[in-house]
């Protein structure tokens, strides 16, 4: 049964993330405003010329409420927006014409707790990465994905990096093969992510999923032969994995279709495929539970 639901299609808004505070029942989207035009006789969604970025908004569920938040005080670029495993902290990544592509750090509690959602004074600027994915257990260390600047190679040249409470970073990988998707684990600091083992013609690759210990030792978790595996989340108790499976044919397919509209994800800096299946992986018996068919950006709710 779905309730206090939010129709955010009356308000022309398209949605690029979602991610949600379970402390303060709190909703995060990363929106931009959509326009109506006919092409073709056909009608489509364009960004809104009046306002063509893409913004934060907050949806309380308590009062059911949807906010736009001026952060910056100025027109940004919104990127990226995540919340950290305890709802403590929101990281966002901006593009303006100061810091492109830099990360910032804010303190959620300062946020909500005067509900302004605007004219913050204690944002913290951390370092510009092509993503940062996820906080360790403690919130103390941030775990991301940057370039290797000294690499020529387009299908490698990403380093796992980890950010510290003291702006210090680790490079925890050599940039020897590309690997996206990195998240920790709910209880260690145990790493999972998805790494490469196959290239594709005019795409990433195929993608199999990979652990890495606290004590720095890699192994691979789950390789499908033929296929890439992405995406991965854990679920609470570190038991469950939930993966994105995805066949060549569906990695080759087009980002944009005719109308100019994605058929893709946007993922930062790479793209998903629009559809795919879902594979839930048990870690105790490292086995298959089941293939969910037509399933794309699983999350674990409890």
């Amino acid at each position: 049964k779905l309730e206090n639901c939010i129709d955010l299609n009356k308000q022309s808004l398209k949605i690029k993330k979602i991610d949600i505070n379970r402390k303060r029942n709190i909703f995060l989207f990363i929106m931009q405003k959509q326009k109506e035009i006919i092409n073709n006789n056909k009608s489509i969604q364009i960004p809104d010329p009046d306002d063509p970025y893409s913004s934060v908004y907050f949806y309380d569920i308590d009062t059911q409420v949807l906010h736009k938040p001026n952060l910056f005080n100025k027109p940004v670029d919104i990127l990226d927006a995540k919340f950290s495993k305890n709802g403590n902290f929101l990281l966002l990544k901006i593009n303006d014409n100061t810091n492109p592509g830099y990360y910032y750090i804010i303190n959620t509690e300062k946020i909500l707790e005067k509900n302004r959602y605007s004219n913050l004074d204690n944002i913290q600027p951390l370092n510009s990465f092509l993503s940062l994915n996820d906080f360790n257990t403690t919130e103390r260390k941030i775990i991301g994905i940057n370039f290797d600047r000294t690499s020529t190679s387009p299908t490698t040249g990403s380093i796992l990096q980890t950010i510290d409470e003291n702006l210090n970073i680790e490079n925890i990988t050599d940039g020897k093969k590309l690997i996206i998707d990195v998240i920790y684990a709910n209880n260690t600091n145990d790493v999972i992510a998805s790494e490469q083992y196959k290239e594709v013609e005019f795409t990433q690759g195929l993608f199999e999923i990979i652990k890495i210990s606290e004590n720095g030792k890699k192994t691979t978790m789950l390789n499908i032969d033929g296929f890439s595996l992405e995406n991965p989340r854990i679920s609470n108790d570190d038991i469950i994995l939930a993966i994105e499976k995805y066949s060549v044919d569906q990695i080759q397919q087009s980002i944009f279709d005719e109308l100019g509209s994605f058929l893709k994800r946007d993922y930062i800096f790479h793209f998903k495929p629009g559809n795919g299946n879902i594979i839930l992986y048990n870690l105790q018996n490292n086995t298959i539970i089941t293939e969910i068919v037509n399933g794309i950006d699983p999350e674990f709710i409890d």
